[in-house]
């Protein structure tokens, strides 16, 4: 089976989705190729390096201009307006794209990267060419309502048409049941995974234990945006619990610049 996967964060866009879906590309035997932006959404201007990347990645990449609106900030109707008509050429520019490489590419899967701005493709391909649909889902796009668009609006509704959505994790998975009312059934859970050729338990480097006076400590680091559903508050309340087992922990201090005894 051969994959299409469209991701409007694909390197080099950097991000954890963009790491994820560059992966799931790159070990794929060549079954997945992708199609992503040349522009970046959030600025107009035109992603750094994207044509020597593409060149040295060992998978196939198509690009278009544009897989999502760029960010405007009108709200005036005439704005609105404009903006409407603009999606709506936007969307034939990339359904006339996506078309031309499922026939030339004899696609048998369609992986959708963005619930937002990219589950509207999930019916003419699954209705109109027969192709399998695949929807991937992160957590932050079904617990957080990033506009009022209609995009935005229509989510619930677009997950309907896939065949398949795949949650990151549990807690997206219950968020896609209970916010989106999708039936669990529909639903696979696959977590991010983690290269372990690159990222592997290794001695602690002696200079950076002497540097911080970190020696017999245990150190707790914790790695995010400080956004609610990232947790952080929930590792300050587990604080006092972990003292008490393991006295010798040390923190990052951001008023002082080096690791202090908790």
């Amino acid at each position: 089976m051969k994959c299409l996967l469209i991701a409007n964060n694909l390197p080099p866009v950097r991000g954890g989705s963009a790491v994820v879906y560059d992966n799931l590309c790159r070990w794929s035997d060549g079954d997945v190729i992708a199609i992503g932006p040349r522009y970046d959404y959030r600025t107009g201007r035109e992603l750094p390096d994207w044509r020597k990347l593409d060149a040295s990645a060992p998978f196939k990449t198509y690009r278009i201009d544009q897989l999502r609106p760029f960010l405007t900030t009108s709200r005036s109707r005439l704005g609105g307006l404009r903006a409407a008509a603009g999606d709506l050429l936007l969307m034939f520019r990339i359904w006339r794209e996506i078309l031309a490489i499922i026939k030339a590419e004899r696609i048998d899967v369609v992986c959708i990267g963005e619930l937002v701005y990219g589950s509207w493709l999930a019916f003419p391909c699954r209705y109109l060419l027969g192709t399998k649909v695949v929807q991937y889902v992160h957590g932050e796009e079904v617990t957080n309502r990033l506009n009022d668009s209609v995009a935005e609006r229509l989510k619930p509704y677009s997950l309907r048409f896939v065949d398949l959505a795949i949650a990151v994790s549990n807690f997206t998975k219950s968020a896609l049941v209970g916010g989106m009312r999708m039936d669990p059934s529909r639903i696979e859970v696959i977590f991010n995974g983690v290269d372990t050729r690159r990222f592997t338990p290794r001695p602690r480097r002696v200079d950076l234990v002497s540097r911080y006076g970190l020696d017999g400590k245990q150190v707790i680091l914790t790695v995010g945006r400080l956004v609610e559903r990232k947790g952080f508050d929930q590792t300050m309340r587990a604080l006092p619990q972990v003292l008490c087992e393991f006295p010798s922990c040390a923190i990052w201090s951001l008023a002082t610049g080096r690791f202090e005894a908790l």
